[in-house]
């Protein structure tokens, strides 16, 4: 009896060692790490007015997050194997271990149960290393709505709509507000149109290609305060972090150079000038 439960725990083990073997990055036969990272299916922030078309692998303009990712796959001496998805199955495959790291992750604390930020020696996020900033902002059609960058007051009973799976939607929940997610821009804005909600919290580039602020006698306004800083980061899972440690650091290290030298401003007034010129 016990030789047989003594086989049988042994062919676990042996299917558990596999699995955990196959599973996160792997190698090429180079000796090349392989890291697979997923990001948003729509184009890559800061930029967004491009659409799907315009950002596919095939076409110059792919996107900030593809350029950075570009530029860490040179000097990092690794191949980067990026999906596009949307956020929230992003965010399910860094969980499960499926993707290696995500690019675009604002710092959630819930996120930190499966994922690893950059850290200062003090144990605090780093944000000299995050891969690229956006501000968040507020939009709204009644004039109830007051937000003073502290306080967010909306009318009794009013919901408030958010991106699928976006940071900003934790915020306004963790504010007591009802929050609607929809995962394209153009459903925000519609939800907006027909006041369905009271506010919707986004991005000036994802979302205002959708809204008439320009027209005088539209009740669509944007409030004047941001509803906060969106710094994102490339985070990775927790089985990666564990095995390679000093390869994410030095993955980190090459994001914060990217932005010290210059050089993510340059990719930035390349996206700028291609819509000016659209």
């Amino acid at each position: 009896m016990r030789a047989q439960m003594t086989s049988q725990w042994f062919k676990i083990l042996v299917v558990s060692f596999a699995l955990i073997g196959a599973s996160g990055a792997a190698r090429t036969e180079t000796g090349i790490v392989e890291i697979s990272v997923c990001g948003i299916d729509v184009a890559n922030p800061p930029i967004y007015r491009l659409t799907m078309a315009d950002t596919k692998e095939t076409t110059e303009y792919k996107g900030v997050a593809y350029e950075m990712l570009n530029e860490i796959e040179l000097q990092a001496s690794i191949r980067i194997i990026f999906e596009r998805r949307p956020w929230k199955r992003c965010l399910a495959q860094l969980q499960s271990g499926q993707s290696d790291a995500v690019i675009g992750s604002s710092y959630v604390q819930e996120r930190e149960q499966f994922s690893h930020y950059p850290r200062k020696l003090n144990g605090s996020v780093d944000y000299s290393k995050l891969v690229y900033s956006n501000t968040l902002w507020i939009y709204t059609s009644d004039p109830a709505v007051q937000w003073d960058g502290v306080s967010l007051k909306l009318p009794p009973g009013a919901q408030a709509a958010a991106g699928l799976g976006y940071s900003s939607a934790d915020l306004l929940q963790r504010m007591g507000v009802e929050v609607i997610e929809r995962y394209e821009p153009k459903h925000l804005a519609n939800l907006l149109a027909s006041r369905r909600v009271a506010i919707v919290a986004s991005y000036a580039m994802q979302v205002e290609p959708y809204l008439d602020l320009s027209d005088p006698n539209s009740p669509v306004r944007r409030l004047p305060t941001p509803l906060m800083q969106d710094d994102m980061f490339l985070v990775f899972s927790r089985p990666f972090y564990a095995r390679h440690q000093h390869l994410a650091e030095r993955i980190w290290e090459i994001c914060e150079d990217l932005h010290e030298s210059g050089r993510y401003d340059e990719i930035l007034a390349l996206y700028f000038s291609f819509l000016d010129s659209q």
